[in-house]
């Protein structure tokens, strides 16, 4: 996971599939961009906008974020 502000994808030339950019009100943990592979891994191809998914800190807490936008090749890490 990647720490990115708003305009990131219109900064790195990036087409938004659905759903949006980040905006100033996306400060706090909980929204989150993801990419093509991404949806393809961990919702079989669906759109992933609106849906969410955990994930655990180095401290063994497990945060919620819900997908607001869904970039295509958006160079974001992928996963493991």
């Amino acid at each position: 996971m990647r720490a990115v502000s708003p305009g990131w994808l219109e900064t790195m030339k990036i087409s938004l599939l659905d759903g949006r950019d980040f905006q100033p009100s996306d400060k706090n943990l909980g929204s989150a961009l993801v990419n093509e592979t991404f949806a393809k891994v961990y919702f079989d191809g669906v759109d992933p906008v609106g849906k969410a998914f955990d994930l655990a800190t180095d401290e063994g807490l497990r945060v919620r974020y819900q997908i607001v936008g869904f970039g295509a090749g958006c160079p974001l890490p992928e996963p493991a």
